[in-house]
């Protein structure tokens, strides 16, 4: 899996984290982003803009999500 950005900014990491995220029931970003601690500024640049997590970021995201980082990043096709 890549990580350039498509025309519209996104990332096959961002496609990924917004998927599971609406997934896991988090449809309102508000909601996810007190699940996370992290901003909807932070959220939005990740999953809309290309913008990529600190690694620290990342095991957060995971651990809300219930999958893991490597699922999370494309490295596995199983979570």
């Amino acid at each position: 899996m890549g990580w350039r950005s498509k025309a519209d900014g996104s990332t096959p990491f961002g496609d990924r984290l917004k998927k599971e995220r609406r997934r896991m029931g988090f449809y309102n970003l508000i909601d996810f982003c007190e699940a996370t601690g992290f901003s909807a500024c932070h959220i939005t640049a990740i999953e809309n803009r290309g913008a990529l997590p600190s690694v620290k970021s990342l095991i957060v995201l995971a651990r809300v999500l219930e999958c893991s980082t490597d699922w999370l990043l494309g490295l596995e096709e199983r979570k």
